[in-house]
């Protein structure tokens, strides 16, 4: 296959659950997949894609997204509203931040970021409380400093969450 642009007529499919357009040349995606209500599965995975269409937020089925091997440089919200998401797997890209939205995901199990330009975790990911496969090696993150990195998975998160606490405290 060579796609460079997710094709808009595919997007009229409501019934699909999965759909496959890995290893192409996409370099973008049709803001109409927002239409594919049944969607349950997507992967995109090593494309040549940059960003990922808002109307992701329409799919309230969504619980696998591989976009893993792209160009992603910024979400710019477009996870914010897929909160049945469980998998979510972005790694080798260029994301130079996590959105804060992300801590919205709070049914994500497994939430590969490895390999990308991070160099701080929002706070906001301490909300993801199920979470129990999470990727971020290959980065360069400085927030939370590498000891608290080091502790593990479940240390990293509950000290996300407790910064969050003192912000809303400090906040009010």
């Amino acid at each position: 296959n060579a796609f460079k642009t997710f094709p808009g007529p595919a997007c009229e499919l409501k019934a699909v659950s999965f759909l496959d357009f890995s290893f192409n040349s996409l370099k973008k995606v049709d803001e109409a997949i927002g239409n594919m209500v049944g969607l349950e599965h997507l992967r995109l995975d090593n494309n040549k894609l940059k960003e990922l269409p808002s109307s992701f937020g329409r799919l309230p089925t969504l619980s696998r997204l591989n976009a893993r091997h792209n160009e992603l440089t910024d979400l710019k919200g477009a996870l914010a509203g897929c909160t049945a998401l469980t998998d979510l797997d972005l790694r080798n890209n260029k994301l130079p931040k996590v959105p804060p939205e992300m801590g919205g995901l709070t049914n994500l199990i497994r939430l590969a970021l490895s390999h990308n330009s991070l160099n701080s975790l929002p706070s906001e990911m301490g909300e993801l409380r199920k979470l129990r496969d999470f990727g971020i090696v290959g980065n360069h993150i400085k927030v939370p400093n590498q000891q608290v990195l080091e502790a593990g998975m479940d240390f990293v998160l509950e000290y996300l969450y407790s910064m969050g606490q003192a912000e809303e405290v400090g906040g009010e």
